[in-house]
């Protein structure tokens, strides 16, 4: 699941924060929805940093493992023990188009040669991902780690 990480600049402009929040749901709507083929992979070490206050994060931790159960969606969590490439950054794929967002916005390859090489890199990280109940339950895990477990998660 990726995390926009917006600055604390951005996160001050209200106007900008309302569009950002509906963005995010109106993208979320699609996991529920049926005939799609959706994969969000993350690497457990995003799962770790504290990108917000605790309660946030442990929010979002609960929300990927919610989506892990009830979703349309393949969500993974790619585990630090059995990590099959390093990938520097990451990326939507849409048909046969990569997009990177960056900070000054995005960049799309189309480059039949690049494009494949991200889809092994999704092969890779799928064969290696903890997906459903395991994604699920490693959520679970990371919250406990952190001494505040998520209400109805049973430690």
């Amino acid at each position: 699941m990726a995390l926009e990480g917006g600055s604390h600049d951005r996160d001050d402009v209200p106007a900008e924060t309302s569009n950002v929040i509906a963005a995010r749901l109106r993208r979320s709507a699609i996991l529920y929805e049926g005939g799609r083929s959706i994969t969000i992979l993350v690497g457990e070490a995003a799962l770790h940093h504290l990108v917000g206050s605790p309660d946030i994060m442990r929010a979002q931790i609960d929300h990927i493992a919610k989506l892990a159960t009830t979703t349309q969606a393949t969500i993974g969590i790619v585990p630090f023990e059995s990590f099959p490439v390093l990938v520097q950054h990451g990326w939507d794929q849409r048909d046969r188009i990569i997009t990177l967002e960056t900070s000054a916005g995005d960049i799309e390859i189309a480059d039949p040669v690049e494009v494949a090489r991200y889809e092994r890199w999704v092969q890779l990280l799928l064969e290696h991902a903890l997906t459903g109940a395991a994604a699920a339950e490693r959520c679970a895990r990371i919250v406990s780690e952190r001494g505040t477990p998520s209400p109805g998660v049973p430690e």
